[in-house]
């Protein structure tokens, strides 16, 4: 997943790309996604949260499975921790629908 930093005149200030780091089996970056990115402020320290998904591949399925993906940025776009879900039906059954939401 890329998350880029603009100005109003789009003009890039900072980009930076995210991967699972204890995911070895996502091989490519195209592979993640992110679907939302709010603004935080926990205890004075500023950043962003971005919650998205990790395809990792997986033997006999060349699409892998969606599992969340989570991480907070500092305000300069650099990674303070990062979440990947491993087992997504621990957390929801196989038949529902997976919905991600962040609350500031």
């Amino acid at each position: 997943m890329i998350v880029m930093k603009m100005d109003l005149s789009g003009n890039v200030i900072w980009n930076h790309l995210f991967n699972p780091s204890a995911d070895a089996n996502v091989a490519i970056t195209r592979r993640t996604g992110g679907y939302d990115l709010v603004e935080t402020n926990k205890n004075g320290i500023k950043g962003y949260r971005v919650v998205g998904n990790a395809y990792p591949l997986v033997a006999g399925n060349p699409n892998g499975s969606n599992r969340p993906y989570f991480v907070q940025i500092d305000l300069d776009g650099y990674k303070a921790w990062d979440h990947l879900i491993e087992q997504v039906d621990v957390y929801w059954p196989v038949s529902a629908p997976i919905r991600y939401t962040l609350m500031p």
